[in-house]
């Protein structure tokens, strides 16, 4: 029986939803509400088999019995994983083949909807990308180094890994460096100090080179291909100097400003979920800047057109209203899927032009 795989939403990006055309047809999605605790789990597990049993309905109009069998027993075998239960979002999309399955834990409830195509129904997807989407947290002091990955409602402490966990855990890995050394002794002339963890002060050179590692260990940490962004929680001054690193291209400008250490995460999660808003609010209104100025140079395509013009491989972005497509859309399917795979970006946005479930901005 072919792997099956498991991602956390926390480790998808919205260009993964390409891996799911691997899957073949035709290919089973179910989504359903979850929920974070073991009183929902019972629940859950009775939704999906209903879920499942809708499944194997539809397919039988269309289907061979045995082939019906090889699509559904991976999802039938989830309903017996009571480990898999207990470690749930507020849901759960799963996608099932004859050759795989691929089950994505989300930080949203996506409803209850069960889709049989040759396509993955992605709409609901590409909306919990977009909406409840990857981001990292660094919480960077002298004294104590932290990070964190989070969604729009969950905040969880990842292990550092390369990542120094303070000034003096990176002067340990680099003892035999003597220009590493706390300075202990007045600077010189023109040179900054900083005052490090119990009060001693660091000169400029040492707090360059643990920025540095930091965030060369960031980088490694994540992945250097990673497009979730990244908050920083630090004094303000560390911001320009992270930047200037280059290695971590997706670091946010705003701050959660002050030094962070002993700071809770719970506290660190409720004063970076504005910043989080305030980007998704300034993402919305670009979006439709760029909706009307496509319009005005007759760059833009709506509700059926989009389906064409994304099989031509025309489509720059394209826009879903989530709110306008309420069931399972074949065809909108095929529309994401190709965009992705042809370099495009797809965003979900509410009330577009003319009310439109989807609109395109085109590349010619």
């Amino acid at each position: 029986m072919p792997t099956t795989i498991r991602d956390l939403v926390d480790e998808l990006d919205v260009l993964d939803l390409t891996g799911l055309s691997e899957l073949g047809s035709p290919c089973v999605s179910f989504y359903l509400p979850t929920g974070r605790t073991h009183l929902d789990a019972p629940r859950a597990v009775l939704e999906l088999r209903s879920l499942v049993d809708e499944a194997a309905r539809e397919l039988a109009s269309s289907v061979a019995t045995e082939e019906i069998e090889q699509i559904l027993e991976r999802p039938r075998a989830l309903l017996d994983d009571r480990d898999f239960w207990q470690h749930q979002g507020e849901g759960l999309a799963v996608f099932a083949s004859s050759e795989a399955m691929r089950v994505i834990r989300l930080a949203g409830d996506p409803g209850r909807r069960v889709s049989v195509a040759d396509d993955p129904h992605l709409v609901p997807l590409v909306e919990a990308v977009d909406h409840h989407g990857p981001f990292y947290l660094l919480a960077l002091a002298l004294g104590e180094v932290r990070l964190f990955a989070g969604s729009w409602s969950a905040l969880e402490p990842l292990d550092l890994g390369p990542i120094p966990a303070s000034v003096e855990d990176m002067e340990r890995r680099h003892e035999t460096e003597p220009e590493l050394q706390h300075q202990h002794t007045p600077a010189s002339r023109g040179t900054a100090t900083f005052h490090g963890h119990g009060g001693r002060e660091i000169s400029d050179v040492v707090l360059g080179k643990f920025i540095a590692e930091v965030a060369a260990g960031v980088r490694r940490r994540i992945g250097a291909a990673s497009q979730a962004p990244v908050y920083l929680a630090a004094v303000e001054e560390y911001l320009p100097r992270l930047r200037s690193t280059g290695q971590i291209p997706t670091l946010r400008p705003a701050v959660i400003t002050g030094s962070p250490e002993g700071t809770p995460g719970h506290e660190l999660f409720e004063r970076v979920r504005p910043l989080i808003a305030a980007d998704r609010e300034a993402r919305d209104a670009r979006l439709r800047e760029a909706l009307d100025s496509a319009a005005g140079r007759r760059r833009l395509a709506t509700s059926q057109e989009v389906m064409s013009v994304a099989a031509e491989g025309r489509v720059d972005t394209l826009v879903l209203d989530p709110e306008v497509i309420d069931a399972p859309e074949a065809d909108l399917d095929r529309a994401v899927m190709q965009t992705l795979t042809q370099g495009g970006g797809v965003h979900t946005l509410t009330a577009l032009p003319d009310g439109a479930p989807a609109a395109a901005i085109l590349r010619y």
